[in-house]
């Protein structure tokens, strides 16, 4: 699963970028195949669908969407893609039973406080009371999954998932636009003492934001594995807050 996870660094390092995801894949799955391992769960990212050809569209495991393969943010959704394609390539000719597990934006205690994603920009921003600022409309379409959530849902991976399968993990109920996220951290974290300003630059290419995607997965296939998701999005913010007091912030 190791992978860097910022946009700034996909666009000012993506020869990296891609040797991280596929070196480290390779040396994992060769492990595997020599010590004959019952399971290889690899972390994937529901980044790796692109943008959806429909607005809206939900994206269950059989659908993608369109990558720009000559844009150097695409490094990161790229190489997952190749990764993916390299574990049910080892399971077909190896036997190898490697399953992929399609992450959505997943946080919670335990990430870096220093990390600079938008959900510890914001919860942040709220915890000292100060206004959350979006640096574009906000319009995409999140799809998160709190990180007790993510991991049961590997464990439900590992213990029956299927060779050579992928499966989303995500809390397809709470599907949110990155405004939407916003200001429900100004409410639940700062009790409204944090108002959501846009200050969208001239020119945002620079900054190595996602495009706009109105995207919905779809959790049903790990479901019928018996996983379900727990934890609210107002509830991981709450606790994602928490943890931050906790580490001194």
């Amino acid at each position: 699963g190791a992978a860097p996870t910022q946009s700034k660094f996909f666009v000012e390092h993506p020869v990296e970028t891609i040797r991280t995801s596929i070196y480290g894949t390779e040396a994992m799955l060769e492990l595997g195949r020599r010590k004959k391992v019952k399971k290889v769960v690899y972390l994937s990212s529901m980044e790796q669908y692109g943008v959806p050809y429909e607005s809206g569209q939900v994206m269950t495991e059989d659908r993608l969407g369109y990558l720009d393969h000559l844009n150097v943010r695409s490094s990161y959704s790229e190489s997952k893609r190749l990764c993916e394609c390299y574990c049910k390539s080892y399971a077909v000719e190896y036997g190898v039973s490697a399953v992929i597990a399609r992450l959505a934006q997943t946080f919670g205690p335990g990430v870096p406080v220093s990390d600079n994603r938008v959900f510890m920009q914001f919860t942040k921003s709220a915890l000292k009371h100060e206004n959350i600022v979006l640096h574009t409309k906000g319009d995409s379409m999140s799809n998160y999954c709190y990180i007790i959530d993510a991991l049961t849902g590997i464990l439900a991976l590992m213990k029956a998932g299927e060779a050579g399968e992928a499966y989303n993990i995500c809390h397809d109920e709470e599907t949110r636009s990155i405004a939407s996220i916003a200001q429900l951290v100004a409410t639940h974290v700062s009790n409204n003492k944090s108002k959501v300003v846009f200050d969208i630059p001239e020119d945002v290419q620079g900054f190595g934001y996602a495009p706009t995607v109105h995207m919905f997965l779809s959790s049903k296939k790990l479901k019928s594995l018996g996983w379900k998701p727990k934890v609210s999005m107002a509830q991981a913010y709450v606790r994602l807050a928490e943890y931050i007091q906790e580490e001194g912030l």
